[in-house]
């Protein structure tokens, strides 16, 4: 592979190449394997990932020196590769909105303050924080650029790094990002956004527009601080709602054209990169690392997203039924065994009469036949070069 080759990942290595080295960590995510002494044992008694990688065993140090010595950018760049596969085949379906959604939140991540000290986040703990952009495509979230930092690092910080410029793009955040003197540049850039606005805010009303839905409380349009602190110099439009709960939310957008009620159910949208960093540490490796050092737990989190796009660029192939969920029970069970244990295993008549069974097979029919074409070798998606 051209990344790794550029990086000279390879050089002087003879036993455990990059390729090799992923592969295990692939299935360190989706198996829940969180040591190397476990990844280690896991090669040496499973015969055919052996069979697979023409490697019989590893120890776990060789494992911990090529995670050290490998530069998490490599993986960064990985990563990338795979986001860009999965945006092919997803531009391919889906409704086509005026404007692309992007939702930008962060994660963090605590570690224990001895083990982890480069990790600046509190006096009793270390931790780090995953800064991260999706976008919502067609009903369907996908995960975009991302960046890695120490947990104290301020969300507002970053903003840069991960709005979306085109203007054809709408960011949306929460009230950690709010930033009038960044805002007043993204209204002058015309990138536009829509925002949670803090309790504090300071408001001067310049205009009250009428509502016309029940949705909507009410709708403003203002300028946000005062002389004293930062002011805005551009209007924006002043959206209150309530969320499903009942509570009051104060919206802020630059957004002038769009309905008040789209704007909020806009921001609604903003639940699904929660459900996205749930996802990713329920199911995958992100809370126990394989090293201490920066390098390897950054690598680690870059695999990880590397792993959830891989499961995500396979669930595009099957009905929409499947959850990312059953994507990854099927990757546990038959990463690399025959095809035919999957289809006895999806096969199996139900032992009682259950009309959700019934409703569920019947598209079992259809992602036999998809999985068929896949084969196996859908891990290929990274590259030809890992099948050594």
């Amino acid at each position: 592979m051209q990344v790794v080759a550029s990086a000279g990942c390879d050089r002087y290595v003879k036993k455990l190449k990059t390729l090799k080295l992923l592969y295990l960590m692939l299935i360190a995510q989706f198996l829940g394997l969180d040591s190397l002494r476990d990844i280690a044992t896991r090669l040496t008694c499973d015969k055919q990932l052996q069979k697979l990688l023409h490697l019989t065993s590893i120890s776990a140090s060789t494992l911990s020196r090529r995670l050290r010595n490998i530069d998490h950018r490599v993986w960064e760049q990985l990563f990338a590769e795979v986001k860009r596969q999965i945006w092919q085949q997803a531009n391919k379906t889906g409704a086509v909105r005026q404007y692309q959604l992007n939702v930008i939140d962060s994660s963090t991540i605590t570690l224990c303050l001895r083990k982890y000290l480069w990790a600046d986040y509190r006096k009793t703990k270390s931790g780090i924080k995953l800064h991260q952009r999706i976008t919502i495509h067609g009903g369907n979230s996908y995960p975009d650029s991302a960046v890695l930092t120490s947990a104290r690092k301020a969300d507002k910080t970053v903003m840069d790094e991960l709005v979306v410029t085109s203007p054809d793009a709408l960011n949306v955040f929460d009230r950690g990002y709010v930033d009038y003197a960044k805002w007043d540049d993204y209204c002058r850039k015309g990138i536009r956004f829509v925002s949670r606005l803090k309790s504090n805010a300071i408001i001067d009303v310049l205009e009250e527009k009428s509502v016309e839905t029940n949705q909507v409380l009410a709708e403003k349009i203002v300028r946000l601080g005062n002389a004293y602190t930062t002011q805005m110099t551009h209007p924006v439009r002043l959206i209150e709602t309530r969320d499903n709960q009942g509570n009051a939310v104060i919206i802020v957008t630059n957004e002038l054209t769009l309905p008040a009620a789209e704007i909020s159910d806009i921001y609604c949208m903003r639940w699904q990169i929660e459900l996205f960093f749930k996802w990713i540490k329920q199911h995958l490796v992100v809370k126990e690392f394989f090293g201490t050092s920066q390098n390897a737990v950054y690598g680690q989190i870059w695999l990880a997203l590397i792993g959830y796009c891989l499961l995500q660029n396979l669930q595009q192939e099957l009905p929409k039924s499947v959850s990312l969920l059953e994507v990854l029970r099927a990757a546990q069970m038959f990463l690399y065994q025959a095809f035919n244990e999957l289809i006895a295993a999806l096969s199996r008549p139900p032992t009682k009469t259950n009309h959700g069974r019934q409703s569920l097979d019947a598209g079992y029919d259809q992602l036999i036949q998809i999985i068929d074409q896949l084969g196996t070798d859908w891990l290929d998606i990274v590259d030809e070069g890992m099948y050594l």
